[in-house]
């Protein structure tokens, strides 16, 4: 059942205990648990994760230090489900599928699968508006 905070309740000087923890669980229950248990989801796409010389491998590494913040979900796991799955599915159907259930796409275009994953997002609407492209200069 809701808790209906009325305007007597601020008036009165004779706010009760239970008052009080009625008012302070409502807050904690409303606001701040929501706050700080929604996680953002990102969709990380760059060179071969496992090449520790890659900037994604170094991205992946700096948000996993986050851990209570971001959820990573990276390209080669969507793949081996596909692979080993038995439903069949049109790439089409999995970029709509993923533009709904991410926040964001971080793509590092550091090897020719992420120039054309670069390329796929770009053309869908959905993904294109949730779209994040990192590029670093290297110097040799």
């Amino acid at each position: 059942m809701p808790v209906i905070l009325t305007h007597n309740m601020f008036i009165r000087k004779d706010i009760t205990k239970t008052d009080c923890q009625v008012i302070a669980t409502k807050i904690r229950k409303d606001i701040f648990e929501p706050a700080f248990s929604y996680k953002t989801t990102i969709f990380l796409c760059g060179k071969d994760i496992l090449d520790k010389s890659s900037i994604r491998y170094r991205v992946d590494q700096a948000l996993k230090g986050f851990w209570y913040s971001y959820d990573l979900i990276y390209p080669e796991d969507i793949f081996d489900e596909l692979l080993y799955s038995s439903n069949s599915a049109d790439l089409l159907s999995l970029e709509n599928l993923l533009a709904d259930s991410v926040d964001a796409v971080v793509v590092i275009p550091e090897s020719a699968g992420s120039f054309a994953e670069l390329g796929a997002f770009a053309n869908n609407e959905k993904l294109r508006n949730k779209m994040l492209c990192v590029v670093i200069e290297r110097v040799y």
